[in-house]
């Protein structure tokens, strides 16, 4: 047994490596009684990029499918276990997927205090295209814990059934081949979960632990009108009877009148709550949500100070659009023509770099609750543009300019997400959602990120051909985007969704290197060239 544990596969998850050792500590120890079959989520995940996910109770050359599920479900369970986790103030439970023709879900604790979430694919099946009804079922089993009802009783026997969960998951864990099917990340266990499913709540208690989920939930950002929505589901599905999860709990209909009360006193944090934490917006609601001008400026016959110096901007006429930003924000107070004037100070165009007096009209535009003050005070806090580095500090900005429907904030949290900067931690599925979001909303940048992600499987299913579109269409477009010059650059040198080409690749670089993507000089003098 010292063998199997010591040549256990380096790729093997955090998970599976403890639950290796338990293995071996338990070898001794018979079980017997129903099979089941669970399966490491994050294995799952690692293991394959198929949006479709089919799960064998060992090899897949037996041909003993157990179940097919949606990778998207998976993903969504365990992203919602993460954030519930975290305002729950818990470390982030390990979560196995086990398979059931009745939708259920437990949790349990380990010899370290640490939480096992399991989640059967009936559950999935029936929440997995809603993450906030899944957050319904995780935040009540997370809410046992809180309250500490496992202690009433419970501790011990749901300990050993932890033990035994984690043991035979060790047993038989393999790496899918071509990312298909699990191959094996499940295996055959003996009595799990038998007793723990037949043991019993107070229906006390499970009330408590419902409305400590679901102010867990709204906390994390979900929205609270799921509750009484998943208990309408079931109460359908089971005509109001209590054959789901336990016998005890209360009764469906019970539970969505209670819950649909408690609802209505309640409201999501954000509906974007990306930083997990309650977010003060100190800026009042905007007078005017965009540069464009209003249909009544576009019509006026004597032009107002910002309409001239759009135009004359437009124009190319720089020293005359400065005066007539200048006389837009002294006289009309216009936050618009505060941010123009910013930009330019910032770069340096037709004007002197001045960063002190860009960040100050930031500063006052972001005071008028202008969307774009605030994210680019998140890209001067990012990049340490006139003022020092401070990452939580963009986050914080970016965040709040996401509440405010910037779609380009979505794209900055995106890359903050996948590289788990800002106190953030490193979330490649929510990473690819605010990439989506920021896309669906014609941001570029957000298009550019997205096209990344789905070339390498970030997050989600690869999508190689699909990926390389995307790119393909940003640099394409009117805005000069570094960025999607250097994605599609790697793209054209490794081959990724077309055939490789080095002059491609080479030129894309050079455009990525001119708009200060100091990286791409890298690649090129990897390649044997000069920028």
């Amino acid at each position: 047994m010292k063998n199997a544990v010591t040549n256990f596969p380096r790729y093997a998850s955090r998970a599976v490596r403890y639950a290796a050792l338990l293995f071996a500590a338990l070898a001794s120890t018979s079980v017997c009684a129903q099979q089941k079959t669970y399966w490491p989520a994050e294995a799952i995940l690692g293991k394959t990029n198929s949006p479709n996910v089919n799960l064998y109770a060992g090899a897949v050359t037996s041909g003993n499918k157990v179940d097919t599920v949606q990778r998207i479900w998976v993903e969504r369970a365990v992203d919602a276990t993460r954030k519930l986790s975290n305002h729950f103030g818990m470390n982030m439970p390990f979560v196995f997927i086990t398979n059931d023709a009745a939708p259920n879900a437990f949790v349990v604790m380990n010899n370290d205090g640490l939480p096992t979430m399991v989640i059967n694919t009936e559950m999935l099946r029936l929440t997995g295209d809603d993450e906030a009804e899944m957050a319904v079922v995780i935040g009540h089993e997370l809410g046992h814990l809180k309250a500490n009802h496992l202690s009433e009783g419970r501790a011990r026997q749901g300990l050993v059934t932890l033990i035994g969960i984690l043991a035979g998951a060790a047993v038989d864990i393999h790496q899918a081949k071509r990312g298909i099917d699990t191959q094996g990340l499940g295996t055959q266990l003996g009595s799990v979960g038998g007793d723990l499913a037949n043991a019993k709540f107070s229906r006390d208690q499970e009330r408590e632990a419902d409305e400590l989920g679901l102010r867990a939930m709204v906390s994390a950002g979900f929205d609270p009108g799921a509750a009484p929505r998943l208990w309408r589901l079931m109460a359908a599905r089971t005509n109001g009877g209590s054959g789901f999860w336990l016998d005890s709990h209360p009764s469906h209909v019970e539970r969505e009148r209670s819950l649909q009360t408690l609802a209505s006193t309640l409201s999501p944090t954000s509906a974007d709550d990306i930083s997990r934490v309650a977010l003060i917006d100190p800026y009042p609601p905007t007078r005017r949500p965009g540069f464009t001008l209003t249909n009544e400026e576009q019509s006026a016959v004597i032009p107002s100070a910002y309409r001239i110096g759009l135009e004359a901007q437009n124009a190319g006429r720089y020293t005359d659009a400065i005066a007539a930003f200048d006389q837009a924000v002294e006289i009309e107070n216009d936050e618009r023509a505060m941010v123009q004037l910013a930009i330019i100070y910032t770069v340096g165009k037709s004007a002197p770099n001045d960063l002190i007096k860009a960040t100050a009209l930031l500063n006052r535009a972001a005071s008028l609750g202008f969307p774009a003050a605030i994210l680019f005070l998140g890209e001067h806090a990012q990049f340490g543009t006139g003022r020092a580095i401070d990452l939580a500090e963009a986050v914080r900005f970016y965040s709040i300019a996401l509440q405010r429907s910037v779609p380009r904030a979505a794209a900055r949290l995106s890359l903050m997400y996948f590289q788990g900067q800002g106190g953030l931690s490193k979330d490649l599925v929510k990473a690819r959602q605010l990439a989506q979001a920021a896309s669906d909303k014609n941001d570029v940048f957000g298009t550019a990120i997205l096209g990344a992600y789905l070339r390498d499987g970030a997050g989600g299913a690869m999508d190689k051909s699909k990926g390389l579109a995307l790119l393909q269409s940003v640099v394409s477009g009117k805005q000069e985007l570094p960025y999607a010059h250097f994605q599609l650059a790697w793209s054209y040198e490794h081959g990724a969704g077309t055939l490789a080409d080095k002059d491609l690749a080479a030129a894309e670089y050079r455009k990525a290197f001119a708009g200060g993507v100091t990286s791409a000089r890298d690649r090129l003098q990897a390649m044997g060239l000069a920028p």
